[in-house]
């Protein structure tokens, strides 16, 4: 009987009850009791708490649950009233409202809500569509770090009338909430273009140099998205977006850039979402950029030249973490190996006189993970997993234990690549520029063990 749209509009009438009788002695207590909760790490797909107010939160998780029931996903959807009211939520002045707490908690809601409903590509793609100043405000007045507004850049012209200073003071709890109603909306193909347009990828991008988990983990799934669709301008505009330089999150004074954020973060985190999904993002970024041009779309050319072109020249490291991620973690996320065994099969096919990308990968045949990145608290961990990506790759070739027979076959390619892109250079670049530009031990790896394996 609360699946309905009455239900969940009564509810937010209570929301907005408590939160504007809230006491100063519930908020003390509240501090005393729990207050630090939002700085623990929290699993990403988990709301944050209200810790301001047990009541509003009861509110809000009794809000999330009714929205997250497949049975009233249509009918609340298409709710003009409850509609209306979400989207007056998202669209109200904090500035001029005299309570920006209240505001804020009641946009987080509102932003849970809505990105319940947001679960269809029909319906995300119906809101993007008739609501378009909606998703912008979504972007650059609550999901966005401080200061971000609409500076110039590749991207931030589309987020004009988000003055300078949007995200202001908006409560972490209320960027996670929109980042996640964002994420789902990425979710619709149709809807990549225009995200892309509005400026998310700028904003996402400063997003990932952040001590919050779950935003954070939000942030790199939204540029997963938009980076791994179709090979379209805007794809390739989402993976330079990724690489130019932007305002540093924690110092706006600063420039970074937010591909090496990511790999910073992958290698440094032990929040198993963070670091896969982030490899997933790497993985995707290192499949369009180096690509050859005859399977990418023309109109996408110049921007992933350019993505390329930043790439060598920063000397970027994506090798390591696509050859940990086989390595550590291919026996629990036979997907995500896969995933990352294509990406390494294209850097493979690269010109290794125009990039060091195989050179890195033969480097990494032989040398020996730390033992303490395997080390992620999960006892089910094996003590004879492979010490070395050269030993994981003859594991995937032999089919040894569970191995999809597809993973098998894309091991294959990616050793046939390195032979003969290894072979190729060393015959044309003679004693000094040839053998000597890959490590001796990585070379007789692939040489001795693996290249007779992948026949």
């Amino acid at each position: 009987q609360l699946c309905t749209p009455e239900a969940v509009l009564a509810l937010f009438g209570v929301l907005e009850f408590y939160l504007l009788g809230s006491g100063a002695e519930e908020e003390e207590a509240e501090e005393e009791d729990g207050g630090d909760r939002g700085n623990r790490p929290l699993p990403p797909n988990r709301p944050l708490p209200q810790a301001a107010n047990r009541r509003a939160d009861a509110v809000t998780q009794a809000i999330v649950g009714i929205s997250g029931e497949d049975a009233a996903l249509e009918a609340l959807f298409a709710d003009a009233s409850l509609q209306a009211r979400l989207l007056g939520i998202l669209t109200a002045d904090r500035d001029s409202s005299g309570d920006a707490q209240r505001v804020d908690a009641m946009a987080a809601t509102a932003a849970l809500c809505l990105g319940n409903l947001a679960r269809t590509d029909a319906h995300c793609t119906q809101l993007v569509e008739q609501h378009p100043a909606i998703v912008r405000t979504l972007i650059h007045e609550w999901f966005a770090p401080s200061a971000i507004g609409s500076s110039s850049g590749a991207n931030a012209g589309a987020g004009a009338g988000a003055g300078a200073g949007a995200g202001a003071g908006v409560s972490v709890r209320t960027r996670h909430a929109a980042s996640g109603l964002l994420k789902n909306l990425c979710l619709a193909a149709a809807n990549r273009p225009v995200l892309v347009h509005f400026g998310l990828v700028r904003v996402a991008a400063r997003c990932i140099d952040t001590a919050v988990i779950p935003i954070q983990a939000n942030a790199i799934g939204i540029l997963r998205h938009l980076v791994g669709g179709s090979g379209s301008s805007s794809a390739a505009e989402a993976v330079l977006g990724l690489l130019e330089e932007i305002p540093a999150a924690r110092d706006g004074a600063s420039k970074t850039r937010a591909l090496a954020d990511l790999l910073k973060a992958v290698a440094s985190t032990d929040v198993d979402g963070i670091r896969c999904e982030g490899t997933r993002l790497v993985a995707a970024v290192a499949k369009k950029v180096y690509l050859p041009a005859e399977r990418q779309d023309s109109a996408a050319a110049p921007a992933l030249a350019q993505a390329r072109e930043i790439l060598e020249e920063r000397r970027l490291d994506i090798v390591s973490p696509l050859v940990r991620l086989v390595l550590l973690d291919g026996r629990r996320h036979p997907l995500l190996q896969q995933e990352s065994l294509v990406a390494l099969t294209v850097l493979a096919a690269t010109d290794p006189h125009r990039s060091r990308h195989v050179a890195d990968i033969v480097r990494l045949l032989a040398a020996e993970e730390e033992k303490q990145k395997k080390q992620d608290g999960d006892e089910d961990d094996d003590d004879d997993a492979p010490a070395t990506f050269g030993q994981a790759l003859e594991s995937i070739l032999t089919q040894s234990g569970a191995v999809w027979p597809q993973t098998t076959l894309q091991a294959k390619s990616l050793v046939s690549h390195l032979r003969t892109i290894v072979d190729s250079s060393i015959s044309n670049g003679g004693d000094n520029n040839g053998s000597a530009a890959f490590d001796a031990s990585g070379l007789a790896v692939l040489q001795t063990t693996l290249a007779p394996l992948s026949t």
